[in-house]
Order: structure tokens, then sequence, then C-alpha cells
């Protein structure tokens, strides 16, 4: 490793000094090109002096008693005392350009006879390497020579004379077989003796090398480097100080010239060396890192890719090398490399490494690495290795620390909640998708919506941590191409839109209308900008226990009740999140379902209406069933991506189709597919998450109390798990994780026909006459009655054995939570009439106020 970095050293010292010559080089002709101008501005002086001596000829006494002779007498002195002082300073120029130019010839001459020398050094210590590598060839081949006569004499040894007077003769080949062994031996000897003796010479050539030769070689161009940057500054300095002398006019030209000295290179920060990234020149193989952080083969993707890359991206494997506490990151291309292929620095920062946006790579777990040499995507499958690697390099760029103290510090926090709703006037149909970009780099993009000219996604993205720099997101709007356009490879941009983050009237969506664009596409959009003030976790210990469900459920269910009732709709799913988060254990949902009940006078409208309960349950059922747990994968995972690759397409409408058979058809079709996924969720209630079946039994009990309609009492896994989770996952899958990116047209038909009949299925409805063509699929529901309700039944039983009720979800920063919770509270009560809260909110809102109040909280610590 010592060896490794001080190769490199020598490499950036060298290429350091390169780019400082280039700079003086640029400083010199710069300086000569401003002598050129002083010399035409003197030019000009001149011309107005002479004019000046011929109007001062003909001045005379004015009315004020001072003629225009006096007057042009003064002016003409002045541009005369001027014109000297700029002709002092051209001179000044020519003279600091053209020693310059001479150092920069000496040094860059001085600068090459050493890198000549490290690099015939280097060339004698390789071939006594090369030639080292041939005896040991020979060597090797030598012995087998003698192992091979030693095996003939043993042979000739044991072979049995076939007549009494062959005894000589054997004794004769014996003979000559020892004298061979002898010989061989003698030669592998003498073999072994020149190679230990080479393998002497070479590690003295190369202790020599690394530990004498090269660091002086280092020395000495640091040593001239600072002598070249130190004459530098004498002479710009020295020239500084004799210009402020001379001229004590155009002090602002004095200054802009100073800016340029500070912008050379008149300083050698050394230091730099260990910044650079990329290694130019030198065989570092990938075997010689050795005592490494971290050595693994990952997928990877250096820079920005644009839209088409991140969608089609090529993860190659590469070799990565981690010294964490030098920050430095080595990439090869494998472990026969003799030189990497980048080395990166990490840089020291809070965001060093970020997940990124699943939609942007269509692949989930990759990272977003930022060093000193741009941008570096990670794509880590395993979990074990991406655990590893994640701990790894959050110790190297200082997250570790910042991860670690969640919690026990105040911070300040930047949230963009986005949504891209839809684009309108888009010039023709196509595959439209758009692009998202925050601080300048690309963090997410929709899926592709294909065949149309009104593109509609609804998508809904959240960018979290964002810096206080940031103050808009672009959003670029790209429709996929046949062939290559311009180099876009396969897309391109119909417009691109900048979204203030001020912008207040897109809380609730408003169409934009896009820049750069030869059409008049419009793009409606819905965005919030939320800067939250989150406390340390101790100074929301109060407001935690009023938080704490399971302990006084009348008290609980009251405080539901009240906040139901105070939250406007649009901020209801917000807090139903927050408050999940914050008390997201199995009381909490137990109250809920408590609330609904309670609040529901006709069972026929119950769970029929958004309320606090339904938003929190449909949050819950995704964190448990997709994003936390695996039972979407496995109970539509197989089964959706088969339908989508194999394209199984259905029409039963006949207005759709041209033939009438086509629709006979495709109903039969459609009965074969929704079957198959009407199967598969039937076959899945057993694997239920316990803390779902925990949640709808309680839910189930709470409805048998009160309603007593045997419908109604599993209206719950009937709303929840059929209409508002498994269904809507069939009609957009993409929405759900189960495909990467949007399906077809005609797939997507075929998928919504399969949801609607489930739905009817789970309602208990036929199709009539609103919908005649799916009147065929009144067998299938008729077919499947008897196993709906054996489902509804199985998934409202107590799970064997129930669910932990103190099961919390793993929330790593509950500090957050509270935060967020609290923001919600205090908006709603500046928004709305907090007179007219009933006390439950009223007294937690000034649970909120009190953890707020710094002076208060100074008070008591």
């Amino acid at each position: 490793m010592e060896g490794l970095l001080t190769h490199i050293q020598l490499e950036n010292v060298n290429s350091f000094m390169e780019e400082g010559l280039k700079e003086q080089l640029t400083l010199a002709t710069t300086l000569k090109k401003w002598q050129t101008i002083e010399a035409n501005y003197c030019k000009e002086l001149s011309k107005l002096y002479q004019l000046c001596m011929s109007k001062s000829k003909h001045g005379g006494p004015g009315e004020g008693g001072v003629g225009v002779r006096d007057v042009v007498a003064v002016l003409h002195d002045e541009i005369s005392a001027l014109s000297v002082q700029h002709e002092r300073l051209a001179s000044q120029l020519t003279d600091a350009s053209e020693n310059l130019r001479h150092l920069h010839g000496s040094v860059d001459a001085a600068r090459k006879t050493l890198v000549a020398e490290h690099n015939e050094n280097f060339r004698s210590m390789q071939e006594s390497h090369t030639q080292l590598k041939k005896m040991q060839v020979q060597v090797s081949t030598m012995q087998k020579d003698h192992e091979d006569a030693v095996a003939q004499r043993v042979r000739n040894s044991v072979r049995v004379p076939s007549k009494l007077g062959s005894a000589g003769a054997k004794g004769s080949a014996d003979a000559k077989l020892h004298g061979r062994v002898q010989q061989t031996a003698a030669k592998t000897k003498s073999g072994i003796s020149t190679l230990n003796h080479m393998n002497a010479t070479c590690s003295q050539l190369r202790r020599t090398h690394y530990k004498s030769l090269l660091p002086k070689t280092i020395q000495r161009l640091e040593d001239l480097e600072k002598g070249r940057s130190d004459s530098v500054v004498r002479c710009l300095t020295s020239w500084a100080s004799s210009r402020q002398e001379n001229l004590q006019t155009g002090w602002e030209r004095f200054e802009s010239f100073t800016k340029l000295i500070v912008s050379c290179d008149t300083t050698c920060d050394l230091a730099r060396i260990t910044t650079l990234n990329v290694v130019s020149e030198g065989t570092l193989p990938a075997t010689a890192l050795v005592d490494c952080t971290l050595r693994s083969v990952i997928q990877a993707i250096a820079g920005t890719p644009t839209p088409t890359q991140a969608k089609t991206a090529v993860w190659k494997p590469s070799l990565f090398v981690l010294y964490s506490d030098e920050r430095k990151l080595f990439q090869y291309d494998g472990e026969d490399s003799l030189e990497p292929r980048a080395v990166y620095t990490l840089m020291k920062m809070g965001k060093a490494l970020q997940p990124t946006h699943e939609t942007l790579f269509h692949r989930e777990n990759v990272f977003q690495l930022r060093t000193t040499g741009g941008l570096l995507y990670l794509a880590l499958s395993d979990p074990e290795l991406q655990e590893t690697w994640v701990e790894r390099l959050q110790h190297a760029t200082g997250m570790a620390s910042a991860l670690g103290s969640l919690g026990e510090t105040e911070r300040t926090i930047r949230t963009i909640e986005l949504g891209v709703l839809e684009a309108k006037d888009v010039g023709r149909q196509g595959d439209y998708h758009c692009v998202i970009s925050v601080e300048g780099a690309q963090v997410a993009q929709t899926y592709t919506q294909c065949g149309t000219d009104a593109p509609y996604w609804g998508q809904e993205f959240e960018f979290d941590d964002i810096s206080s720099a940031c103050y808009d997101v672009v959003i670029s709007l790209r429709r996929r191409v046949t062939g290559l356009v311009r180099g876009n490879k396969g897309t391109e941009q119909i417009g691109e839109l900048k979204v203030s983050l001020r912008d207040k009237r897109l809380e609730t969506g408003a169409w934009l209308k896009m820049q750069l664009s030869d059409y008049d596409a419009a793009l409606r959009v819905r965005l919030r900008h939320s800067t939250t003030r989150v406390l340390q976790l101790s100074r929301y210990s109060e407001l935690a226990k009023r938080l704490v469900f399971g302990v006084d459920m009348a008290a609980e269910v009251k405080l539901l009740h009240a906040l139901n009732n105070v939250i406007d709709p649009v901020t209801r799913s917000r807090l139903s999140e927050s408050l999940l988060k914050c008390a997201g254990t199995l009381p909490y949902l137990c109250a809920l379902c408590q609330f609904e009940v309670d609040c529901t006078t006709d069972h026929k409208v119950f769970l029929r209406g958004n309320s606090i309960m339904t938003s929190t349950i449909d949050k819950y059922m995704k964190l448990v069933t997709i994003e936390n747990g695996s039972y979407m994968q496995d109970t539509l995972g197989e089964l959706m991506r088969s339908v989508c690759e194999q394209k199984l397409e259905c029409e039963v409408d006949p207005t759709r189709v041209d033939d009438p058979k086509e629709a006979e058809l495709g109903l039969e079709k459609l009965i074969k597919i929704t079957q198959m996924f009407w199967d598969a969720m039937c076959g899945s209630i057993g694997k239920l998450p316990p803390q779902l079946r925990h949640t709808f039994a309680f839910l189930h009990t709470c409805a048998s109390a009160k309603f007593k309609d045997e419908a109604t009492k599993h209206t719950g896994v009937k709303a929840f798990l059929f209409l508002r989770l498994l269904c809507p996952a069939i009609l957009g899958p993409h929405l759900f994780g189960l495909q990467k990116k949007c399906p077809s047209p005609g797939v997507l038909r075929t998928l919504t026909l399969v949801s609607v009949c489930i739905q009817n299925l789970a309602n208990g409805i036929q199709f009539g006459a609103n919908k005649p063509h799916l009147i065929g699929m009144n067998a299938f529901i008729t077919r499947n009655e008897a196993a709906m309700q054996r489902c509804l039944i199985a998934a409202s039983k107590w799970p064997e054995p129930k669910a932990d009720p103190d099961l919390e979800l793993d929330i790593l920063d509950k500090a957050r939570s509270y935060a967020d919770f609290c923001a919600l509270l205090r908006d709603a009560a500046e928004r709305g009439d907090k007179a007219s809260w009933p006390p439950p909110v009223v007294d937690l809102l000034t649970v909120i106020d009190n953890s707020h109040d710094d002076s208060r909280f100074s008070l008591h610590i």
C-alpha cells in the first residue's frame, strides 16, 4: 500500500506541476496582452496630449479670469503624467512576462528531466523483474530435468535382465543415468543460486526505488514546484508593489489585477495531491492493494445518466477497494487488472451517500455516492453486502456520526412532496415519461404512459433532507422515438418545467406551461415544500405519553373523534400516516377500528368514506405487505409477471372490436385469467401478516357487536383487503411494486376488467344492464361466491398465535415522526378556528406548544 500511495503521489505532483506551468504560461500571455493594451493606451494619450497642445494655443481669457489655455495646460500636464505612468507600467509588464516565460522554460525542463530519470529507473527495475521471471522458468525446467533423470535411474534399477550377459549392459546404462543425474543436479543447484542472487538483486532494486530514488524524486519535484511558485509570487508581488507606488489613479484596475494574481497558480498547495481522482499512468495492479477496509465486486455506473441511459443502463461489475481512513475508493475491471480504472476521493459531508428512487433505474437498492470525481451509482443487491458497504461508506464520509445522533440533536429538515399528475397538448400520440431533477441531479422518473397524447401518471414522490440552496425542481417531459434523434438515444425532450418551491398554488395542483417546447405542452403538478424543526427526542416525551394507545380505549377513541373532526380531508391522510409512525402499535389500530364503528350509524355506509381510520389502515396495509413484507409479491408477483410478459390481452366489449367473435373469445380468455387471479388471492389468505389478521379480527368483533346485518360483519376484510389493496394492485401493478413500469394499453385493459370482476365478487353483485358486455362473467361470480365467503371468514379470525400487541413499526428517526405530527397539527390550528376545537385536541396542542418553548425547556434543564 505504501508503494502504491508513493506512485500516486508522484503522478499527482507531476500533474500538479504541469497544471501550474500551464497557468504560469497563461499568466505570462495575459501580462503580454496587457502590455499591448497599455502601449496602445499610451498612444491614445499622446494623441490627446497633442490635441490639448493645439487647443492651448488658441485659448483666451474668459469671464472668470481664467483662460482656456490655462485649463488645457493643466489638462495636458495631467495627461502627460498619466502617460508616463502607463509607459512605465507597460515596461514593467514586459519584464514580468519575459521573466515568467524564462522561469517556465527552466522549470519545465528540470521537471521533464526528473520524470525521465524516474521512468528510466522504473524501467530498469521492471527489466530486472522480467529477467527474474525468465530465470524462474529456467530453474523450473532444470528441476524437472533432474527429477526425470532420477526417475529414469530408479526405473532402470528395478528392471529384470532378460539374459545373464545383460548385467554389464545394465551397469553401463546405470552409470550413464548416474552421470546425468549428477549433471542435472549441478545445473539445478547453479540455477537456484543464480535465481537467489537475482531475487536479492531485484529486492534491493525495489527497496532502492521505493525507499530512496522515488521519494527523492518526489522531494526534488516538490522543491522545484515550491521554488517556481515562490518565484512567481516574488515577481508579481514586486511588480504590484512598484505599480501601487507609481499609479495613484486607476485603482479599479489594480484590484482586478490583484484578483488575477490570487486566481493564478502562485501558491504551492501540495495538499491537493491527495484529492486528485484519476490515476493516468503507472502500473498499479489490484493485487498490490492490501490491508484495505473492504473489497468486493459491485455493479456500478459512473456519472449522471441520461434519461434513456437510466432506463437501459448496463450495470457492469467492477472490483471496488475501499480505504476508509484515507477516504479512497479504487475501481478496477477485475482482480487481474494492472491499473485502476479510477480512484475516487470520498466527500466528507452528511449527504455523500443517499439511496435513489427506484423509478430512476427501475431497480431497488441503488445508492448515489458523491465523490470529488462526480457521482457514482452502486447497485447493492445482496442484503449482507449492502449492509456492510453502506456501514463502511457512512463511516468514511462522516455520515455514521450523523445517523448515530438522530434524536440527540436539534435540526431542520426541508422536504419536497411532488405529484406528477398529467400532461396535455404534447403534439401527438406517443410514449411519454417525466424525469425529475433536484439540485442538479436526476433523482426519479415516472413510468412510461404508452400510446397516448394525454398521458396521466398520478405518481407521488417525496424528497427528504433537501439543502437550503435548493429553490426549485426541474421536470423534463420526454417522448420515446423509434430511432436515434440528435443523439438522444431513443427519447426526445418535449419540454422542461422549472417548478418554484415558493409557489403556494401548487399545493392543491395546477397546470403549468412548459418551457423549451415546440408545442404548447403543459404539465399538471402538485407540490408541497415544508421546513420542519426536529427537536431532541427527549423534548417529545410528554407528547409520546399522550399518544400511547391500549390504556383507556374510551379516551383514545374520543381523541380520534376530535382529530377527525378538526382536520381537513387534505391534511387528514398525511396526519394519519404521521400518527401511525408515532403510535404504530396494534392497540392504536384497534382504537381506530372502534372509532370507525362508533362513527357509523348506518351499516350501509360502513367504511365507505375517507376518515382518519381508512387512511391509516390503507397505509399500514402497504407497509406490512409491500414495503416491510413480501405478501403482495408472494400472492400476485409471479402471475402478474406472466400476464405482462406474455401480453395476455382480451376485449369483451363488442363496440371495441371489429368482429363480434373476438369479444366472445375475449370473454372466455377473461374468465380464465380472472380465475387465475382469484385462485392466487384465495390461496394466500392463510399467509396474511398476523398484524393485519389481528386488525381485521378486532374490526369484525366491533362490527358484530353493533350491526346485526351478517354481511356488514365482514365488510372490514372486504373493504380493505380486496377493494383497497388487492384489486387496486391488479389495476395498477406498477404502483404496488409488482411491475417496474406501466403495462401496455392492451394488458392494462385486461387487468382493469379482472379488477372490476373481482370487486363485484367481493361485493356480491352481478353485472347487469349497465355493463352488458360483462354479463358473461356472472357465471364466474356465482361459481366463486362460496369461496369468497370462506376467505372473508378466514381473514376475520384471530391469528394463532395472536400477534404481539406491542409490535411497533421499525422507525429509525422517531423524533422526525413526532416533528411531522406537531407541524401538521400546528398548521391546522393556524388555518382553522382553534377556539372551537374540542378539549382533547386543545390539550394535545398545548403539549406540543410546550415542547417547542425553548425558554421552558431551558428552565427545565
